[in-house]
């Protein structure tokens, strides 16, 4: 009776299995949506509420929300360092940040962590820091991802407590390895749903901003200087400096090709000799 009992439970637990699977396939399929903040679900949630609606369908939305901005600053150090006050304000912080120079030009790009409640204010905030170049906002809704893995979560679970329950009732060695190398693929479905559901929990919860800083380039060109003294200085500094070059570029061309001319000095003379003896055996043999 009790062996009954088992396979019963047992086979029971493998259709419980097959039934949940098409979810899993569902789940894993599932497009995403991309772009700014979808305006038809908008619109039709919209038409709902007005129409006595549940106001709860936006409430338990989960959007992802990422910014970028770009921006020109006096000093991208001072810059930094203002804005990073600026994030600890509002309960944020910088994930990384990276700096380059070229041509005269300093280049930092930030990214930035906060709460979705403050990212839009943040947002608006670091705009400001700057000369605005450009500014994006996109948003992702993952809310039926969210529900599918956090639903395939708790069957997984479910199927893990059933697979313990009958672990302890199994009777033969054979059915003990069977259920056991069941409970460990469940076991790692749960790792594996969990991490899923950890890692959007996390990216709905805290928002990402990039912010790229770009230095103001500094006067370079005569056009760009204000009076005639500033000029004239520039002049001759930039003539100096052309003259300076031309001088230490052929000075070092003249060590590069130092070693052969002293070969070559050295080789002139022995030359000089072996070709006239050639030439009067040459002449010789002719005569």
């Amino acid at each position: 009776m009790k062996n009954k009992l088992f396979l019963i439970g047992f086979i029971l637990l493998f259709v419980f299995t097959g039934c949940s699977s098409p979810a899993e396939e569902t789940s894993s399929s599932m497009p995403m949506d991309t772009g700014s903040y979808p305006n038809e679900d908008i619109a039709s949630q919209d038409r709902a509420m007005g129409e006595g609606g549940d106001s709860s369908l936006l409430e338990d939305q989960k959007l992802i929300k990422q910014g970028d901005i770009s921006l020109e600053v006096q000093d991208v150090k001072d810059s930094y360092i203002e804005i990073s006050e600026l994030v600890k304000a509002y309960n944020g912080y910088v994930f990384s940040m990276s700096e380059t120079n070229y041509e005269n030009q300093s280049y930092m790009n930030i990214t930035i962590k906060v709460e979705s409640e403050e990212f839009e204010n943040l947002f608006e905030q670091l705009k400001t820091m700057g000369e605005l170049n450009s500014s994006n906002i996109y948003t992702q809704d993952v809310t039926r991802e969210y529900i599918d893995t956090k639903a395939r979560l708790d069957t997984l679970k479910i199927q893990e407590e059933t697979l313990q329950n009958l672990l302890t009732r199994a009777e033969t060695v054979e059915d003990l390895l069977k259920i056991e190398t069941e409970l460990q693929r469940v076991r790692q479905d749960i790792e594996a749903s969990q991490g899923q559901l950890n890692y959007l929990e996390n990216a709905i919860d805290y928002s990402v901003i990039n912010l790229n800083l770009r230095s103001r380039r500094g006067p370079s060109n005569l056009d760009e200087r204000d009076n005639i003294l500033e000029r004239l200085i520039f002049s001759l500094r930039d003539g100096m400096g052309f003259w300076a070059n031309f001088i230490v570029s052929a000075a070092a061309f003249v060590l590069w090709l130092l070693p052969v001319l002293i070969v070559a000095v050295f080789l002139i003379k022995p030359l000089k000799k072996l070709l006239s003896k050639l030439f009067r055996k040459r002449g010789d043999r002719e005569h």
